[in-house]
């Protein structure tokens, strides 16, 4: 009789929060990126197969900043630099905060994957390539619509698989290759807002089919992690059980520790004389 495998498909979703504590404003754009590519396709897969079974990492502050992309689409009122290039009506208004942004994260993206597949992309990358060789900055002389150009190439290479058979816009974008104006720019937008509010329901769904969701989080306070993850719970109308794992707090072994000679892991420093927390990471 041939063996059987078990084999446990687990997705971890987890972002940091990339706001600015004191103005709200994202300073890296991953989550909401993720969300149009990773967190809608990996839905997408999910909803086609609906005897499929996987575990599911979601965190707090995940569906947190999610929550809050989506209010500022509703607002329209951005405080991502990226989503403003997107959405402003004459790029030569950009400040120059916001086109630094965009210079810079434009290109934080796997040039094999994701930059050299798409030629209109390429051509913008190259030039901005030759625009900073030999240590030089010439992107000055880099115009509005290189920015918007960019700026729109950046979010359809970050489209899921799923969402450019789906969806009509985005391979006319894809095909068009340049010159995009306003008005393909706010469609593109629009695209995006839809996805994003679309990503938490759609989750919220596969749910309530028996799908399991795990939380690699709370750091050294796992039962106030499980206090937000119901409250989170409770937001989004599910009525999910949540467990907790403990029994990671070492600090009644340190004196264990210390004899057996562990050292702090990333120095090789002996452990300090005074620890606010040890924990074993399971």
């Amino acid at each position: 009789m041939a063996k059987r495998l078990d084999l446990v498909l687990f997705w971890h979703m987890h972002q940091p929060d990339y706001r600015d504590a004191a103005t709200g404003e994202f300073l890296l754009p991953w989550v909401y990126l993720h969300a149009l590519k990773d967190y809608s396709d990996m839905a997408a897969h999910f909803e086609r197969h609906p005897a499929m079974r996987a575990v599911v990492n979601f965190v707090p502050v995940l569906t947190r900043q999610v929550d809050d992309y989506v209010a500022q689409f509703a607002s329209g009122v951005f405080r991502d630099p990226l989503l403003r290039a997107l959405a402003v009506e004459d790029p030569s208004t950009l400040d120059a905060h916001d086109r630094a942004q965009v210079l810079d994260l434009c290109f934080r993206a796997n040039p094999r994957t994701m930059i050299e597949p798409f030629a209109g992309f390429a051509r913008l990358a190259e030039l901005h390539r030759r625009c900073t060789a030999d240590g030089l900055d010439l992107t000055g002389y880099l115009s509005g619509e290189y920015l918007t150009d960019l700026v729109t190439w950046y979010h359809l290479a970050w489209t899921g698989e799923t969402l450019r058979q789906e969806q009509p816009l985005l391979r006319r974008l894809l095909a068009q290759g340049s010159g995009y104006g306003i008005e393909e720019r706010r469609a593109l937008l629009a695209l995006v807002g839809r996805e994003l509010g679309r990503v938490l329901p759609r989750w919220k769904a596969l749910a309530e089919r028996g799908i399991k969701v795990v939380s690699n989080a709370g750091g050294v306070n796992p039962e106030a992690c499980k206090r937000a993850l119901e409250a989170a719970c409770a937001q989004l109308g599910l009525s999910l059980r949540v467990a907790v794992v403990t029994g990671d707090d070492l600090m009644p072994h340190l004196e264990a520790l210390r004899a057996q000679g562990v050292r702090e892991w990333v120095s090789g420093e002996p452990l300090p004389p005074t620890l606010l927390t040890a924990n074993a990471y399971l």
